[in-house]
């Protein structure tokens, strides 16, 4: 099983969620940490997004850490966007995950 990691980004987005589809996204994290191979490829294996109703929830897969790390939650209209912005972040991510992981 792999250990999972929210960004504050995601911390807000999702806390910003009404109690329903914050469970639904409790239960997919809970799903993905046993099986992220159920989700879409954005363009790289590590890059994945998985659909909950109308939102995107956007994580990274490090495989070397057993870790998927939660970056964004999103929707259709900006998610290229999204995107767009975390691609260019991910180095930034990876710093951000080891130091999380140092801690844990």
């Amino acid at each position: 099983m792999y250990q999972a990691f929210r960004t504050e980004r995601y911390e807000k987005e999702y806390g910003k969620l009404d109690y329903l589809d914050q469970g639904r996204i409790i239960k997919f994290e809970q799903k993905l940490k046993k099986d992220h191979d159920s989700s879409k490829p954005l363009g790289y294996t590590f890059f994945r997004e998985k659909k909950c109703n109308d939102k995107r929830l956007l994580f990274l897969i490090y495989e070397e850490y057993k870790t998927i790390f939660f970056v964004a939650i999103t929707n259709k209209k900006i998610q290229q966007m999204d995107i767009n912005g975390l691609l260019e972040n991910l180095d930034n991510f990876k710093e951000e995950i080891k130091r999380k992981l140092i801690f844990f």
